[in-house]
């Protein structure tokens, strides 16, 4: 769990992007992620949407600490979006919280950016991207992910209308989720290799 300095940082910043409006994952879903890279020992994360890289702060605060506890290999977070604010903001949120030497913040569309990441292997991956692309970001992704690791998909119940087309590609290749309702109105996917 993220040290007191963290979540004070990820206190404001929560707070300031609920004042711009700013979609981040909850705090429930924040945690429920450090939870499984603690657990997964993680060292290598790829996250597909940034947004003001609050998510970003919890994921590197929790690779981190996990790297700090099962040393090895290099703590190493990837983060992708496509808005050159949302870019930004991110690049200075995980700089004030002090992970900008573990964090590669990637300016590219998921969809193209992903494809040239093949041969590549994650520890894990977060993927909060635009909704209706979900099912071609998951199918992109998931041969990423080292087997024993593990992948989370948010919004899976509040925006499921959006991602009719993941769920009928899950159905068809017959792909076990668990679905953990961290918040009341909406819920993540998460797999596991």
């Amino acid at each position: 769990m993220p040290s007191p300095v963290t979540r004070s940082f990820l206190r404001t910043l929560k707070s300031r992007n609920v004042r711009a409006n700013v979609p981040s994952v909850s705090e429930a879903t924040a945690e429920l992620l450090a939870g499984l890279v603690a657990e997964y020992g993680i060292s290598s994360l790829l996250e597909l949407g940034t947004a003001h890289g609050y998510s970003t702060v919890w994921l590197a605060s929790a690779v981190s600490e996990s790297f700090e506890k099962h040393a090895g290999a290099v703590p190493s977070v990837i983060t992708v979006d496509f808005s050159k604010p949302s870019y930004e903001a991110a690049i200075a949120n995980v700089a004030g919280a002090g992970f900008s030497n573990i964090v590669t913040h990637v300016f590219a569309d998921a969809l193209a950016y992903v494809p040239t990441l093949a041969g590549q292997e994650f520890d894990a991956v977060f993927l909060d991207a635009e909704k209706r692309s979900t099912a071609k970001l998951f199918s992109l992704a998931w041969p990423l992910v080292r087997k024993g690791g593990w992948m989370v998909v948010d919004d899976v119940v509040k925006f499921k209308n959006k991602m009719e087309d993941f769920y009928a590609l899950l159905a068809e290749r017959k792909i076990p989720y668990e679905i953990v309702m961290t918040d009341p109105d909406d819920g993540v996917m998460v797999f596991r290799k």
